[in-house]
């Protein structure tokens, strides 16, 4: 089976994942890929870092007893780890082992937003940095954009070393507001795209907060990685109604079903994969995170136990690039 357009073809192998007997991965929020191609996934359970090579196989493990609810990983280019805990407030950075070398925000204690029980639609006003948390980005000069959150509504722009540079957005879907800041990335031309959900749309701004562009064809964006060539994939929630906070009118014309999108640098849709039969190979139920390895292969993580999925539902595919 092959799935996307003509030039972005995959085959989704949606039993890449090889766990050692008695390991449970239910709800895969984050999965980031090496410089090696060492596939980092990031889940909600005992283990919560493994390691996987290529072929599945696991090659290391770590982080027991660390998160509080892990939500996403980003491996930068020198193969640092970066752990978002969002019902923490923080990230924390390690080394490919697991030793701690940075905490960025203040472990359980979130910034004042004014946010009840953490849900965004009570969101009063923006703040500093950390209400839960959401993802973090990394500058060609190593400076750090880190999306927050589900209980803030703010980009913030670190220097390398974990300094404060300066923050943009409020709460609201005016352009340049944000309703659930939910993945960042940073392009080769230093632009910052942020993965504005509940707004259904990517924002793309300047690294000072300029707002340049924003794309409103995607259906409640959810993750954001670089193909390496220029090109954007996102992993759409859609409108499923079994999906976590669906359940808003459908705008017309779109699909209430998960999909992957391959987008160009301005935002056009070069392919695509995902359709109504959310757990069949190739399909979506929850795309929560995207990885991307040297041979432009995908793998897409899912919060299928979080979100209600079927138990016969995948939680991780391999795409496979033809």
């Amino acid at each position: 089976m092959i799935v996307g357009q003509e030039g972005y073809r995959y085959q989704p192998l949606d039993d890449w994942m090889r766990l050692p007997a008695g390991w449970v991965v239910e709800d895969l929020p984050g999965i980031a890929v090496g410089p090696d191609d060492s596939v980092y996934m990031f889940h909600r359970g005992p283990h919560p870092v493994i390691v996987l090579d290529r072929d599945g196989e696991v090659k290391a493990s770590w982080g027991d007893g660390l998160f509080k609810r892990p939500h996403s990983i980003r491996v930068d280019e020198r193969g640092m780890v970066y752990c978002v805990d969002d019902h923490n407030h923080v990230i924390r950075k390690f080394t490919k082992e697991g030793e701690l070398v940075l905490t960025l925000g203040t472990p359980g204690r979130g910034s004042d937003t004014g946010v009840e029980d953490m849900f965004y639609r009570t969101i009063k006003r923006s703040a500093g940095p950390f209400n839960c948390v959401t993802d973090i980005a990394f500058a060609r000069n190593g400076d750090l954009f880190v999306s927050d959150g589900y209980g803030n509504a703010r980009v913030h722009h670190f220097s390398k070393d974990g300094e404060l540079i300066h923050s943009w957005g409020d709460p609201g879907a005016a352009p340049g507001q944000f309703n659930v800041p939910h993945s960042v990335v940073v392009d080769g031309a230093g632009r910052v795209l942020v993965a504005d959900r509940e707004n259904s749309r990517v924002q793309v701004f300047t690294e000072e907060g300029e707002l340049l562009q924003a794309w409103s064809d995607t259906n409640r964006p959810a993750s954001l990685v670089m193909d390496g060539k220029g090109n954007v994939v996102v992993g759409e929630f859609g409108f499923n109604t079994g999906s976590m906070h669906a359940g808003d009118p459908v705008p017309q014309g779109r699909p209430t079903y998960a999909r992957i999108t391959v987008r160009s640098p301005q935002g056009e849709v070069l392919s695509g994969c995902g359709g109504p039969d959310m757990c069949a190979p190739g399909s979506f139920w929850a795309p929560h995170c995207i990885g991307i390895d040297s041979r432009q292969d995908l793998y897409v993580g899912e919060v299928s136990k979080s979100t209600r999925a079927p138990a016969s539902c995948h939680v991780v595919q391999k795409l496979v690039r033809q």
